[in-house]
């Protein structure tokens, strides 16, 4: 049976109550998150179920419709976002089961022997980096497990990582947070993108110095403020500059490394007065750093979730080509994401324009020629296939009176761009560089499938958020 329904914004008639209804999916997730201890799957389906509760129940929305919303919402969580997530994994399993992670960490904490740099480079600037590449936690636990290895006592390692993770996080894998509010929302990504791009900067200058003053006080910041000042300035004007003119996918992974060159690059001239560690430190041996004396009395090793180990720091420091090698996969992983964002590349692989863009484009008064990449081509209708959501497409509507705006009704497509998806070029690049490590295809093969078992739960959280959001959106939540 057809219908249509219109959004109720106050379906009570008590501005407060539909309000605390509104409220309700957010304050049962959070709630049971961080009073209940849940685990974060069932929270979010917990938090899901709400939703589809107080739509249908409070909200007067049809049935079928909210469940479609959910469905849709579930599939947008895993692609293309899930999607991004499981590749950025994959390509960090690869790097760690062929021990390239282990030569990037030790040369990042080899340029100094100084905690507080190290908890720069690492936390911050690598962490920065690994934010815009993987997000959804991923930063914190590798920047923590990385400080952990090389000598930091454990909580201050996961805390200075999460405090060093809040300058980054706004644009988190490659820019979904803002793509995801953009799509939700209906607002113009550029123009999202711009705006925390004009915001964040004067936080990417104070989290560095918070970070540092936090595990070593006031005189322990003064010790290294030019430190402070490069890392967190050189990040701060590439994210201003990246948010406003290119749009926010590559805002961390371009600062991330930006932020470590530049402060790499102040160490070769400049190194604190006094080398400053933890007090308890004096008692227990620490990994032997480059131009560091002391002999490191057991090297540490790590070893992934599949129990694979590897050694983390060594006696001879990597040279100069075996690092640049070890660094590859990650400047790979820049390189295939800059050139799928690129919206000349990103139109061609979804085939060029579409029929709904091409007839819009013939109606309009531009005249001129199509360009290469918007002309049709043998992948159009295959690459980035879509199809309306059943029982939501055309079916909603906004309360124009309250709302404004044309009264039309809400479209709910299903856009599967397989080719042009940023988790597809991650994919390509953990690929490429399982070749240049030379690792088998098989065991490359199996990586992949360990990871997409290890990553079934935060897939199935991610899907249950988005599902939630978008039940509240076509709700009127």
């Amino acid at each position: 049976m057809d219908w249509t329904w219109t959004q109720n914004y106050n379906p009570t008639d008590s501005a407060l109550l539909s309000t605390l209804l509104a409220a309700a999916p957010v304050v049962v997730l959070l709630g049971l998150l961080a009073l209940r201890g849940w685990s974060a799957p069932r929270a979010a389906a917990a938090g899901l179920v709400t939703a589809l509760a107080v739509a249908i129940v409070a909200y007067h929305m049809p049935a079928s419709g909210a469940l479609a919303a959910a469905s849709a919402g579930a599939f947008f969580g895993l692609f293309p976002i899930g999607w991004i997530v499981l590749n950025a994994v994959f390509l960090y399993a690869l790097t760690v089961q062929t021990g390239k992670f282990a030569i990037v960490k030790e040369s990042v904490t080899s340029l100094s022997p100084d905690r507080r740099i190290q908890a720069l480079l690492v936390a911050f600037s690598f962490g920065a980096f690994l934010e815009g590449a993987a997000g959804f936690g991923t930063p914190v636990a590798i920047s923590s497990a990385l400080m952990i290895g090389a000598g930091f006592p454990p909580l201050y390692a996961a805390g200075l990582a999460l405090i060093a993770n809040t300058a980054p996080v706004a644009f988190g894998a490659l820019g979904t947070p803002i793509t995801t509010l953009s799509r939700v929302s209906g607002l113009d990504e550029l123009q999202l993108s711009a705006m925390a791009g004009r915001q964040l900067p004067f936080f990417s200058l104070i989290v560095p110095a918070w970070m540092v003053w936090t595990m070593a006080g006031w005189r322990g910041l003064r010790g290294v403020w030019p430190a402070v000042l490069v890392s967190g300035g050189s990040f701060a004007l590439f994210q201003f500059l990246a948010a406003n003119f290119m749009g926010p996918t590559l805002v961390d992974v371009g600062g991330g490394l930006i932020s470590l060159v530049a402060l790499a690059a102040l160490l070769k001239v400049w190194q604190p007065t006094e080398s400053w560690s933890f007090p308890e430190e004096q008692s227990v041996p620490c990994p032997r750093l480059r131009g560091h004396d002391e002999q490191a009395e057991e090297m540490p090793r790590s070893a992934d979730p599949n129990g694979h180990v590897t050694p983390l720091l060594s006696d001879q420091p990597p040279t100069r080509a075996v690092t640049a090698s070890a660094w590859m996969p990650w400047v790979l992983l820049s390189l295939c994401v800059f050139l799928w964002g690129v919206p000349q590349v990103r139109s061609f692989l979804d085939g060029g324009l579409n029929q709904p863009a091409l007839t819009k484009r013939i109606a309009s008064a531009d005249a001129t020629p199509l360009a290469w990449w918007e002309r049709p081509n043998a992948l159009a209708g295959y690459s980035a296939p879509s199809w309306p959501v059943p029982q939501l497409d055309g079916r909603i509507y906004r309360d124009v009176e309250i709302v404004g705006g044309d009264k039309k009704a809400e479209e709910a497509l299903l856009r599967f761009n397989w080719l042009s998806a940023t988790g597809t070029a991650i994919f390509i690049a953990a690929v490429i560089s399982a070749a240049w490590m030379r690792m088998p295809p098989r065991e490359a093969a199996d990586v992949f499938a360990r990871t997409l078992w290890q990553m079934r739960w935060p897939l199935a959280t991610i899907a249950a958020m988005l599902a939630i959001a978008f039940t509240t959106r076509y709700a009127g939540i």
